[in-house]
């Protein structure tokens, strides 16, 4: 865990055949503290998945795990709110992500409450390469 100019970034390592863990971390601008619960389901270990905590958003990105490469995919997510869905869409065009230009999505972050992001990221010839479903809230949640 890093501050950077009152942002507090995590840094979270992932085993290659998946699995679940939880990592907790707090806001740098309150005292509330949040519990990222996760589940991965992956098909390849092209992407990587870090998460952000800002004072009013949390990022989620989506970086490719060869640094050298540029690629175009498409991306699928639905972002909930306390079980209710804020967001969705399937198959989103990027063009030419890489670990300079990864996929971003941000999440407006209040108080209380819990997000979930299930995503889903296909190369052009429409192959799975990264499947997710993160959960964060309050650490008195249970996932």
């Amino acid at each position: 865990m890093m501050i950077f100019g009152g942002i507090l970034a995590i840094f979270t390592a992932y085993s290659p055949n998946g699995g679940s863990f939880i990592t907790f971390y707090s806001s740098n601008y309150t005292s509330e503290r949040y519990t990222e619960f996760e589940e991965r389901n992956l098909t390849g270990d092209v992407f990587l998945e870090e998460v952000w905590a800002y004072e009013d958003y949390f990022a989620f990105l989506f970086i490719p795990e060869d640094q050298n490469a540029t690629a175009n995919y498409y991306f699928s997510f639905e972002i909930k709110e306390n079980g209710t869905t804020l967001e969705s869409a399937e198959k989103i065009h990027y063009e030419e992500v890489s670990t300079r230009a990864p996929i971003i999505m941000r999440v407006p972050k209040k108080p209380d409450t819990s997000y979930e992001i299930e995503a889903l990221i296909e190369d052009e010839d429409g192959v799975e390469v990264h499947k997710s479903k993160t959960r964060i809230g309050p650490q008195n949640q249970e996932p």
